[in-house]
């Protein structure tokens, strides 16, 4: 099976579990204000959030790419591929694991003050070798204890980078560390927002939804334009204001 490798990175949206309000799927823009909350024990940690995409990346190599995409899923997840935005029980329901896995690693986190919501950012490679970046959305199930993935987008870098130099064999005197991987964590802050009357306000785009955490201190929103472009967005709340801290955007694939 050969599909393209923007959609060879799982999604999911499980609005349920991060408690969106009524706001969701309207066309137009939409506000949202996080003034007047009070503060949260911060139990947000990007740690436990790193440890679920690597155990995701594992079971993806070990067991099969879509039997790990099944198994590490939330409800109502979703795939954003090129053409949208698809329910993941259909899009996964038969379809074999392939040969060889995708395989990715995040290098970056943030979750919400009270570690219901969390996203990571980080880098693929397919079995052909190309590379990209992707971003997975995961929620807090009601166990406290499991984050599954519940939204995911990724594509191939356009132009590749440069391929590395090859190898040299050391000799045997050479002592060889291997490479450790960086990852950066952020946590929302738990203090209310500032009671100023400032609001986020999101545009849409043709097609787009929305979902933030529990204590609306990490919102997050997928947006599919009609040219194909496609990408998430994430704010968190830090010193009282929502701050955007992704704008990840693919354009659609070269037909």
């Amino acid at each position: 099976m050969k599909l393209p490798i923007a959609i060879l990175i799982g999604t999911a949206f499980a609005l349920t579990a991060c408690n969106p309000g009524p706001n969701t799927n309207i066309p137009g823009p939409q506000r949202i204000s996080t003034a007047g909350r009070p503060p949260l024990d911060p139990i947000g940690d990007p740690g436990k959030v790193a440890a679920a995409d690597f155990a995701f990346a594992l079971a993806a190599r070990e067991d099969g790419q879509w039997t790990a995409f099944r198994s590490f899923a939330a409800s109502n997840a979703v795939i954003h591929t090129p053409d949208g935005v698809v329910d993941a029980d259909s899009f996964l329901s038969g379809r074999a694991d392939p040969p060889e896995a995708v395989r990715w690693a995040p290098d970056e986190i943030w979750t919400s003050c009270d570690g219901s919501l969390a996203v990571t950012t980080g880098r693929f490679t397919d079995p052909d070798g190309l590379v990209g970046s992707y971003a997975t959305v995961w929620a807090l199930q009601d166990d406290l204890r499991t984050y599954k993935w519940t939204y995911d987008i990724g594509a191939p870098d356009n132009p590749q980078p440069p391929a590395p130099p090859p190898e040299v064999e050391p000799d045997e005197d050479t002592i060889v560390v291997s490479e450790l991987t960086s990852i950066t964590g952020h946590v929302a802050d738990c203090s209310p927002a500032k009671e100023d009357g400032r609001h986020l306000s999101i545009s849409m785009a043709e097609e787009s939804e929305m979902g933030l955490s529990q204590d609306r201190s990490l919102v997050w929103q997928w947006d599919q334009f009609a040219d194909g472009t496609r990408g998430v967005i994430v704010h968190y709340l830090r010193n009282g204001e929502l701050e955007q801290v992704l704008d990840l955007s693919f354009p659609a694939l070269a037909q």
